[in-house]
């Protein structure tokens, strides 16, 4: 069978999704070096056919070209920026959102077990899954993952698509919530003139995530640990102080919590998911 007639046999919706997908490529290949492009597409195309994710499943499902280390060569110490393909990634998903609607975001973190002692970023976290037959404890990288939800208006399925992802280190001060702070950032830069919805955990629903985001225009939807102490705005200082000025004032009782005015509005769908 020749290529012109496999193409006929395609039916209208087979020739919308593979051009779709063409043009969705050419896009995201424009952020990396000419030499770097089909070394992308190879391992692109890999990971959508294994549907797993991992170079070495990729690699087995398609018929690469290369020598096999020559693929995780490339994605440790090739010369392409990752930041650069992250942002193409974002501009291009969000230009699928619908424009009269806010652009609802999605962080999470999630475990990748790992078994190697050399793996980078890896260390002991706790399993909050609660599986069975699986250890309270277990070795591997923990990822912070931003995706951006968009709703099926048939069948009214929410489907979120991760458009940047980056490992908390093993060591030092960066801390999840730093990281998060970080991704909203460039998604913001990104995304100037559209409004963004944040929705997220509770252990994500901390000042240090709330207060950039809330600067950035960014709304925050989540729920608030009942344990989570709430501090009114500090008094402004009247007299010039020695020290570091308050960043705290008094802390609220629960009949204060419930005398704080609110802004309630109405979810933007009809089976909306706040």
């Amino acid at each position: 069978m020749t290529k012109f007639e496999m193409v006929a046999m395609l039916t209208s919706d087979h020739q919308v999704i593979l051009r779709e997908l063409a043009s969705y490529t050419t896009f995201l290949a424009g952020a990396l070096s000419s030499t770097a492009v089909p070394t992308f597409c190879e391992l692109l195309f890999g990971c959508m056919l294994s549907a797993d994710g991992f170079v070495t499943q990729a690699l087995l499902t398609i018929d690469f070209h290369c020598v096999w280390s020559s693929y995780h060569h490339w994605l440790s110490q090739g010369k392409w920026q990752w930041k650069n393909l992250a942002r193409h990634l974002i501009r291009l998903v969000c230009s699928k959102a619908p424009e009269n609607q806010p652009v609802v975001l999605g962080l999470d973190d999630w475990v990748i077990e790992r078994f190697s002692d050399k793996a980078p970023a890896c260390r002991t976290h706790h399993q909050h899954s609660k599986k069975r037959n699986r250890p309270t404890y277990i070795w591997g990288q923990c990822w912070v993952s931003l995706a951006i939800i968009f709703e099926r208006a048939a069948d009214e399925v929410f489907t979120a698509i991760p458009v940047i992802s980056f490992p908390t280190p093993a060591s030092g001060n960066t801390s999840k919530l730093k990281i998060a702070v970080a991704m909203l950032r460039v998604v913001r830069n990104e995304v100037k003139d559209r409004v963004l919805r944040l929705l997220t955990d509770c252990w994500y629903m901390n000042w240090t995530l709330i207060k950039p985001a809330l600067e950035m225009n960014i709304e925050v939807v989540g729920q608030i640990p009942s344990n989570r102490a709430l501090y009114a705005l500090p008094p402004a200082p009247t007299v010039k102080k020695r020290g570091r000025p308050k960043k705290y004032g008094i802390k609220m009782t629960t009949e204060q919590v419930k005398k704080l005015p609110g802004n309630c509005s109405a979810p933007p769908h009809k089976s909306g998911i706040f």
